[in-house]
């Protein structure tokens, strides 16, 4: 992964990139709670120890896996044209329309991989 192409992307306001790290999911948090952060955030990590998943399950990740956070505001950063602004009733359905989204985008650009969330 060429970290400074996601930074030059333009799609995220800062990227954040570990080598491990206990879980993107609390270092997202500690950094959207922080004044004046700026979003979309990409928290990401190659080795990941301490995830925490749906309904309290943890879980970790080995080199190879794709685990990352992101962190944005979805009343302000813009999703594009096609998007309407997102309500607080659309909130919890996000994550998973974006996990989805990317399965997806990953199968059509890397043909024979199978995309799966965990």
């Amino acid at each position: 992964m060429d970290l400074d192409d996601l930074r030059r992307s333009g799609l995220f306001a800062q990227v954040e990139w570990h080598a491990e790290i206990g879980s993107t999911n609390t270092r997202a948090l500690e950094l959207a709670t922080a004044v004046d952060q700026p979003t979309p955030l990409l928290i990401g990590a190659d080795r990941q120890t301490a995830g925490r998943g749906r309904g309290g399950n943890r879980w970790w990740s080995t080199a190879g896996a794709l685990t990352f956070s992101l962190v944005l505001d979805p009343t302000e950063d813009f999703l594009g044209p096609d998007v309407p602004p997102l309500t607080p009733a659309h909130w919890p359905r996000l994550s998973l329309v974006a996990a989805l989204a990317l399965c997806h985008e990953l199968e059509r650009l890397i043909p024979g991989v199978t995309a799966q969330l965990k």
